[in-house]
């Protein structure tokens, strides 16, 4: 080797060296990012998730015990506020497998029954908390 032979062998060990760091960095920096991006996604189905349940929660109580009876209207609204619940329970997509192994869907529809079936306000709103208890502990999970 000559003299001339080995600084350029230096700057190009530098060149490499800084080169092969920045894609390191690039590639960590996006995963990072990956991670905060579906981590914010699922809390925000979290978030949406128990808004609707706390909703469909009061919605149907009100329907059914401000007044002594249900009249039609106030079972289809009874109705439409469980179905809306139900189908955001089953189209959460980030936390689609916590929701089947709590098995939400059916501790919704259980709770419903209480209420309309049964005429137990007290068995559906403890399973309404239940429901809604399991939900915070799991999103409190990664934190």
């Amino acid at each position: 080797m000559n003299q001339t032979t080995i600084p350029l062998i230096v700057a190009f060990v530098g060149i490499s060296g800084t080169v092969v760091g920045i894609v390191i960095g690039h590639f960590l920096a996006r995963d990072r990012d990956r991670r905060k991006w579906l981590l914010d996604r699922r809390n925000e189905e979290f978030k949406e998730l128990m808004t609707v349940i706390a909703t469909a929660y009061v919605n149907c109580a009100d329907a059914r015990y401000h007044i002594h009876e249900p009249t039609p209207e106030s079972l289809v609204e009874m109705n439409a506020a469980s179905m809306n619940c139900l189908v955001t329970i089953q189209n959460r997509i980030y936390i689609a497998e916590h929701i089947k192994n709590l098995r939400l869907d059916y501790m919704w529809l259980n709770a419903f029954d209480q209420l309309v079936k049964e005429k137990n306000p007290e068995k559906y709103g403890a399973t309404v908390r239940k429901m809604m208890d399991s939900i915070v502990a799991i999103a409190q999970e990664h934190y």
